[in-house]
Formats: C-alpha cells, structure tokens, sequence
C-alpha cells in the first residue's frame, strides 16, 4: 500500500461489565483512506471475535 504516513493508537476504556476500546488511524495520502478503512474494519472484526471466544471460555 503507498502510503506515506501511517500512526495508529489503541485505547481501552473501563464501561462498566465491558470494556470499550478506541482505534485511532491516520494515514497519508488521505486519498488511501478508503483502502485503509477497510482493513482496520476487518482488524476490528477480528479482535472481537478473538475477544469473544476467550470470554466464552472463562
């Protein structure tokens, strides 16, 4: 992907019986915005069904 800039941050926060986490992504030429939309939507998707299964387990 040709980006020129990329910086992305996590944060958790404490919501009661869960726990909200905040990703921040920012990327250079603001015209692969799309491209990379996409992939963090799909990381998303992904942490919480691994979020999920583990706590099925407990």
């Amino acid at each position: 992907m040709p980006l020129t800039y990329h910086h992305a941050a996590f944060q958790v926060f404490d919501d009661g019986d869960h726990s909200r986490l905040v990703w921040l992504t920012d990327v250079l030429p603001h015209a692969m915005i799309d491209a990379v939309r996409g992939r963090v939507e799909r990381g998303i998707e992904e942490m919480k069904e691994v979020l999920e299964s583990n706590e099925a387990k407990r």
